[in-house]
């Protein structure tokens, strides 16, 4: 796991974060920063960070967010995923996308895994990532934003 700042001696922390991905190099990133720029969230979201935080945050939420990043889950400002979220551009990838489709037919877990061929725990984690992306906080919640913004 690596917790970088925006802003670092030689290369940015969205440069090391993206440099990491490029190489594929398994490290879990979170961004630790002052800077609340919708700009710099989205770049970070490209590199796939797996949290992004700001530095006013209690220093219980770090230590939960290091928790949750390393059961594989993402941690998302709040404040940065409702200023950034464009109802018009789905914040969802691919997989994340066909898992909230099946969400809209089967309530539990081991059901949606049955259905896209993943491994329980693994759904769970892109559930996570869904409603973290989303701003949600519930499934349903996610699949009526979705629909609601025709992204499913």
């Amino acid at each position: 796991m690596a917790l970088l700042d925006i802003e670092m001696p030689s290369l940015t922390g969205l440069e090391v974060a993206t440099q990491l991905k490029l190489l594929a190099i398994p490290v879990k990133v979170i961004i630790l920063t002052t800077f609340a720029r919708e700009e710099y969230f989205a770049q970070a979201i490209k590199a796939e960070i797996s949290g992004y935080l700001l530095k006013d945050s209690p220093s219980d939420d770090l230590i939960q967010a290091i928790r949750t990043v390393t059961n594989g889950q993402t941690v998302y400002e709040s404040r940065l995923v409702k200023g950034m979220f464009d109802k018009s551009k789905c914040p969802l990838n691919k997989r994340e996308l066909q898992i909230l489709n099946v969400m809209k037919e089967f309530s539990n877990t081991k059901q949606i895994a049955q259905a896209v061929f993943l491994a329980e725990g693994t759904v769970r984690n892109y559930i996570s990532a869904i409603l973290s992306k989303t701003g949600t906080s519930s499934r349903l919640e996610a699949v009526l934003l979705a629909k609601e913004n025709r992204w499913i």
